[in-house]
């Protein structure tokens, strides 16, 4: 995930829009005055050359399934090096830079990139994360008013996002560390739970049963670290994998 939206990010800083994305860099060496995208996105830094290959060689074959990105094949077999990347709509064609105006764009702020949160984030946090951006921006074009929120009601998540259950639970984590805000419309709570809405509802909201949450995205938290952010919230329980594996 961290490679897919880095390289993302860098064709939006060279590439022209509407035009595909070129790749002239190399994955672990400085080529041509071009940092690697190992380096970009944080990929092995502190390993040696092997190693870091080889996490860049993952991350490229699980890009490469979920088709984000085209391999090259060669006498040789796969070649990593200057791989494709692909729209993420599964057409298996190029990455077009869209226009900014276009409105199916859900946009991230640069500190998002400039203070490595899309290297610290898990890719369940990322989806929620960019889930509840692209609402947002749905309800603010049509009009609908955001400061309380907007709700992602379960017959969405799958449909128009692809998110799981498990995946939800995410906006956990990015609550803790305060890049969302959730607001609970419904807390009539018994044992814990919420009891179930009646059928029938009209409202989309109401679908959102057992539990109904709205969120609100908080745009200055992208101004810190994510590295002393995300440690600090996570280091007040058992250090987990994720900071004990740097």
């Amino acid at each position: 995930m961290s490679l897919y939206l880095t390289a993302i990010y860098v064709a939006h800083q060279t590439a022209e829009p509407t035009t595909a994305v070129p790749n002239a860099r190399a994955n672990t060496k400085r080529h041509d005055g071009l940092d690697p995208w190992a380096a970009l996105a944080g990929l092995g830094l502190g390993s040696d050359q092997r190693a870091r290959r080889a996490q860049v060689t993952r991350a490229l074959d699980q890009l490469h399934l979920a088709r984000l990105v085209d391999l090259r094949r060669g006498t040789r077999g796969v070649q990593y090096e200057g791989f494709a990347l692909l729209q993420d709509d599964g057409s298996l064609s190029r990455y077009i830079l869209p226009s900014p105006d276009e409105a199916t764009v859900v946009k991230l702020p640069a500190t998002f990139f400039y203070n490595g949160w899309h290297l610290v984030l898990e890719p369940d946090e990322i989806a929620m994360l960019l889930a509840i951006r692209h609402a947002t921006v749905l309800a603010q074009r049509q009009g609908i008013a955001t400061e309380h929120g907007v709700a992602i009601p379960r017959a969405l998540r799958w449909s128009r996002y692809g998110i799981s259950s498990e995946t939800y639970t995410a906006v956990n984590e990015l609550q803790e560390f305060g890049l969302i805000r959730i607001i609970e419309l419904m807390p009539n709570r018994r044992h814990g739970r919420l009891r179930r809405v009646g059928q029938g509802d009209d409202d989309p909201d109401q679908s959102f049963a057992p539990i109904l949450y709205r969120f609100v995205i908080d745009e200055a938290a992208f101004d810190q670290d994510a590295w002393e952010i995300i440690h600090r919230a996570l280091t007040k329980f058992k250090e987990p994998p994720r900071l004990s594996h740097g």
